[in-house]
C-alpha cells in the first residue's frame, strides 16, 4: 500500500470516529472529560442531599450540598437547597446569606419567598426568647411551636419548649418533647442539652408517679450518652 494510500485511509478512520455518538465527549482527548466528571458529581451531590432532607437527615444534606457549592459557588439550585435546608435547622442567618447571594445574581421568586419565611422564622424565635425571658410560658409555648412549623429540624427549639411544659408542669409533653430533642440529636447534632434534656425525661417520669421508669429512663441514656465517656 502507497503512503497516500496509508494516508487516506487513516483519514476515514478519523472521520469515522469522530462521528460516533459522544466520541469527542467521552474523554478520550481530554479536556472535557474533567468538566464532565465534576458536573456528574455535583448533580450526584444535590440528589444525595435533597434525599437527606426527605428523611430529615440534615447534617448529611448540609455537608453535600456544601460541598457541591465548593465546586460551583454560584449554583442558583444549590444555593436554594442549602438556605432551605437551613431554614429547617432554624438557621436563619445562614438562610439569608444564600439567598441573598441569588437575588444579588438575579430576580428570583421562590428566594424572595423564601426570604420571606426565614424573617417570619427569625421574628418568631426572637419572640419565644423575649417570652421566655419574661416567664410567659404559655405565650412561649405557643410562639415556638409556630418557628417550629417553619423549621422543624431546630432541635434548640424543641429543648425551649421543653422548659414551656415543664414549668406548665405538663409532664406528658416533656416526655414526647425530649423524646423528639434526643432522638434528633442523634441524626443532627446542633446543641450540646442532651443531659437537661435526659434530666427533664427523668423529671417528667418522677413527676408522674413512675420513679421506677425515671431511674431507668435516666440510667440506660447515660450509659448510651457519648457526653459522659
Amino acid at each position: 500500500m502507497s503512503s497516500q494510500s496509508l494516508c487516506a485511509l487513516l483519514l476515514l478512520l478519523l472521520a469515522a470516529f469522530l462521528s460516533l455518538p459522544d466520541a469527542s465527549s467521552a474523554g478520550w482527548f481530554g479536556d472535557d472529560s474533567v468538566e464532565d466528571q465534576k458536573a456528574a458529581l455535583v448533580q450526584k451531590l444535590y440528589k444525595q442531599s435533597e434525599g437527606f432532607v426527605q428523611t430529615a437527615q440534615y447534617t448529611q444534606a448540609l455537608q453535600d450540598v456544601t460541598q457541591a457549592l465548593n465546586l460551583e459557588s454560584k449554583s442558583i439550585k444549590g444555593l436554594m437547597l442549602r438556605a432551605r435546608v437551613h431554614i429547617l435547622t432554624g438557621d436563619c442567618e445562614l438562610a439569608q446569606q444564600d439567598l441573598h447571594a441569588i437575588l444579588e445574581q438575579q430576580p428570583h421568586e421562590e428566594a424572595t419567598t423564601e426570604l420571606l419565611k426565614v424573617t417570619r422564622c427569625t421574628q418568631l424565635i426572637t419572640k419565644g426568647w423575649n417570652l421566655l425571658d419574661s416567664k410567659q410560658w404559655e405565650q412561649a409555648k405557643h410562639t415556638l411551636t409556630q418557628a417550629l412549623d417553619l423549621a422543624p429540624g431546630a432541635n434548640r427549639l424543641v429543648f425551649l419548649r421543653i422548659s414551656c411544659h415543664a414549668e406548665l408542669k405538663d409532664w406528658q409533653a416533656v416526655l414526647v418533647d425530649s423524646d423528639k430533642f434526643l432522638q434528633a440529636e442523634q441524626v443532627n447534632p446542633q446543641t450540646n442539652y442532651r443531659l437537661e434534656a435526659l434530666i427533664a425525661r427523668g423529671g417528667a417520669f418522677y413527676h408522674l408517679g413512675e420513679l421506677r421508669n425515671a431511674l431507668m429512663s435516666v440510667w440506660r441514656k447515660l450509659r448510651r450518652c457519648a457526653c459522659f465517656w
